[in-house]
């Protein structure tokens, strides 16, 4: 898109530097002494002074008008790029960041379940497991590496309060009184705080 919009800026310049060459022409054939037989030598004399003058002024205009005009082209051109490249960074981080919360919410959630079932059950699916598990897998991919060391933490401790005895329900109400039900609060804290790191 860029290539081609230099590409035609180039293309009108050249046009208008030829245009320029044209006329420049065309004041040479009108100056030049030969083409006027009935001029006297003191005023052929006197034109080639002045043609030289005005050759001398469209050269300038024409490079001028040439220089210009590429100038305009290449700079409208970085800027343009620049702004592209702008919008296609925002547009990947934003993507990246999508991609990373959709993951750490399929995470917790799964986790969630899991945790909540491991208190009172002590057999395991086995399914679930490995769906969490291919979770943790996908994060080294796009996550730091304490997020993936968080994770894999989260999923040992499941596994291993599947292999305790069920929580009764005192049990489960003093876990939850003393703030050891939520056992993903610390890597939930870490995902956020990641999140807000690319944010900004």
């Amino acid at each position: 898109m860029f290539a081609q919009d230099l590409i035609e800026k180039v293309r009108r310049a050249v046009e208008d530097f030829d245009m320029i060459l044209k006329r420049w022409d065309g004041l040479q054939i009108a100056l030049d002494p030969r083409q006027s037989n009935n001029c006297v030598e003191g005023s052929q004399s006197t034109l080639a002074v002045e043609e030289g003058s005005i050759m001398d002024g469209a050269s300038i205009s024409a490079f001028a008008a040439l220089g210009g005009a590429l100038i305009g082209g290449l700079t409208s051109f970085a800027t343009s790029w620049l702004t592209q490249q702008t919008q296609a960074r925002a547009q990947q981080l934003a993507h990246k960041l999508s991609r990373r919360e959709e993951l750490y919410r399929s995470f917790i959630e799964e986790a969630s379940k899991l945790y909540a079932d491991s208190l009172v059950h002590e057999t395991a699916d086995v399914s679930q497991l490995v769906r969490l598990y291919s979770m943790i897998n996908l994060m080294p991919v796009v996550s730091s590496t304490t997020i993936v060391e968080g994770a894999d933490k989260v999923m040992r401790m499941i596994i291993d309060t599947y292999l305790t005895p069920n929580k009764t329900f005192r049990e489960l109400r003093d876990m939850v009184n003393s703030g050891t039900m939520d056992p993903l609060r610390d890597f939930s804290e870490a995902c956020r705080e990641e999140i807000q790191k690319l944010d900004y």
